[in-house]
């Protein structure tokens, strides 16, 4: 399979059947995050497209159906790219809800697009949410984050956060990285963390 992989163990879901609806060559993303497992990023942009058609992951995920309730706890859309940059996220979803009914829904974004009330839209049709913050200022933010162009702002970032958290049904969790960079930050990344108000917080080092 090319876009369907795992099950994995993951510390924070369980059992987790991986969806990449990016799948390039080489890392796709609007960040190029000092500590990224998948090394520098090698496509970097920030534009909503289809990235693969949404029948070519219908396709495999309809090959392994039968299967997923014994042997996943949890679908994830993540991969080696920024799931939210696919413009057919919700779609995919929409066919993974009809194919595994019972098997819960998640994704791991960075949140550069959460300011998009087009993104926060899909992101809703999610039961997890994994969203990261690891910086309290731009400054910072530039530092460990190192997004790809200066229209990315961390404040705008926040705030989209905060208003896909007034209307979103289902589990926010903030994913939190804290490196040399960062170390010193945890009063402030706490304070944010508190006005978003999200249902987990989740500290990690490399």
């Amino acid at each position: 399979m090319r876009f369907v992989y795992g099950p994995v163990t993951s510390w924070r879901l369980g059992r987790s059947l991986g969806v990449d609806i990016i799948s390039t060559k080489g890392k796709t993303c609007s960040f190029d995050c000092v500590y990224c497992q998948l090394g520098r990023t090698v496509n970097k942009t920030a534009e909503w497209k289809v990235y693969v058609k949404t029948e070519e992951i219908e396709r495999e995920i309809n090959e392994i159906a039968n299967a997923i309730a014994d042997t996943t706890d949890v679908i994830t859309f993540s991969g080696v790219g920024e799931p939210t940059l696919g413009a057919n996220l919700g779609a995919v979803a929409e066919v993974i809800r009809r194919q595994c009914p019972k098997t819960p829904i998640a994704i791991l974004t960075n949140s550069a697009l959460m300011n998009d009330a087009g993104v926060r839209e899909e992101l809703e049709k999610m039961d997890i949410v994994v969203a990261k913050l690891d910086a309290p200022n731009q400054p910072t933010f530039e530092r460990v984050n190192r997004p790809i162009n200066e229209e990315i702002k961390l404040d705008a970032i926040i705030k989209g956060l905060m208003y896909f958290r007034e209307g979103y049904k289902g589990r926010l969790c903030l994913q939190m990285m804290f490196v040399e960079e960062n170390k010193e930050s945890g009063a402030e990344m706490a304070r944010i963390a508190a006005a978003i108000q999200p249902d987990e917080v989740q500290l990690n080092t490399p």
